[in-house]
Order: C-alpha cells, then sequence, then structure tokens
C-alpha cells in the first residue's frame, strides 16, 4: 500500500467531508427536513440548499382572485417585474384617512364585480419611447394551482389585451416554473 504524502491529505479529507456531507443531506430530504447549509473542509467551501420543489405550469393560467372568488384568465410573463389587471370605473377614496381604490373587474363571461383595496403606491411604469405613466398599485391575493400569495399588482387599462391579468416575476420567482409550451394546466385550488 502507498502513503500518501501530507500535502495529499487536505484534498482527501475535503472529499471524504463532501461526501459525508452529500449523504446526509441525500437522507434529509428523503425525509423531508428543509436544509441550508455550508460547510468549510480546506480549500473547499460547500454550500448545499433544498429548495421547495416549483410547480410546473403554463404560459396561461386560470387564476382565482380572493376572497372575491373571481377567476380570471392570465397570462405569466415573467419578462415582467410587477404584476397587472385590467379594471373599470377606477376610482379613489378615503376611508379613514387613508388613500383607497375601488374599481371592477370583468371576467370573460361579462360577470362584474367591484373591488376595493388600500393604496399601496404609485408605480411609475417605464415605456420604451414614450413618458412613463403612473398607475395605481394594490395588493391581491392571487391563487394559481395551489401557490397562494399576496402580491402587489398595478391597475391598467388592458382594453384590447386578450388576457385581463398578467402574473409578473415578483409573483413567479421561487415559486412556479412555465413550459411556454403549456397553457391551462392547473385548476386554481388554494385553501
Amino acid at each position: 500500500m502507498k502513503a500518501h504524502s501530507s500535502s495529499s491529505f487536505p484534498v482527501i479529507l475535503s472529499a471524504f467531508l463532501l461526501l459525508i456531507h452529500s449523504s446526509v443531506f441525500a437522507l434529509e430530504k428523503e425525509e423531508g427536513k428543509k436544509k441550508s447549509e455550508t460547510t468549510v473542509a480546506g480549500d473547499v467551501t460547500i454550500h448545499t440548499t433544498e429548495t421547495k420543489e416549483k410547480m410546473m405550469v403554463g404560459w396561461i393560467e386560470k387564476v382565482k382572485i380572493e376572497p372575491e372568488n373571481l377567476v380570471m384568465h392570465a397570462k405569466l410573463a415573467p419578462g415582467t417585474e410587477t404584476s397587472s389587471i385590467g379594471a373599470e370605473n377606477v376610482k379613489s377614496f378615503k376611508k379613514k384617512g387613508e388613500k383607497w381604490i375601488k374599481f371592477d373587474l370583468v371576467d370573460r363571461k361579462g360577470k362584474k364585480q367591484t373591488l376595493k383595496r388600500k393604496l399601496i403606491r404609485i408605480a411609475k411604469i417605464k415605456r420604451p419611447g414614450n413618458d412613463p405613466i403612473e398607475r395605481f398599485t394594490i395588493k391581491l391575493e392571487l391563487c394559481v394551482g395551489n401557490t397562494f400569495l399576496e402580491e402587489e399588482v398595478t391597475i391598467a387599462d388592458r382594453t384590447g389585451f386578450e388576457y385581463e391579468l398578467l402574473i409578473g416575476r415578483s409573483f413567479l420567482a421561487g415559486n412556479l416554473t412555465i413550459d411556454p409550451s403549456l397553457s391551462y394546466t392547473v385548476k386554481p385550488s388554494c385553501r
């Protein structure tokens, strides 16, 4: 048996620790435990993070707005940061000293529902070759498949667009993976 030099010992130790770390991580993953850990062995730093599995969805999905239980057709658009919804009869008003927004949503079947939400901020939307426009930003509780989030959404005039709702990157990131060859793959089933 050939003896190893002392200079190769850190490399062998690092490889051994990596093997043990990977085995322990795999066992904990099988047991359903979340794990995020950094291990340093000699010159090797190992960072492992187990993340929840993202649901695969299509580029067009039905989205439920809670608590109104209103289902809208949405385009999932990772190229857009903030989600946006088409609304009619948009009016601002004061409630207990705070600004609120009242607006109507109309689904594809013509069902109209009036919603009221607290104004979060006014967003400036950049448009190539044009001046920026300002949009009211509210929070909506959105459900795609079994993914539920309270999401900032800008209120826009989406007249002429095929989909009433645009779901942006802030909702998608870390939650959903889009397969652009698919559409209508999941039904909203939160809560």
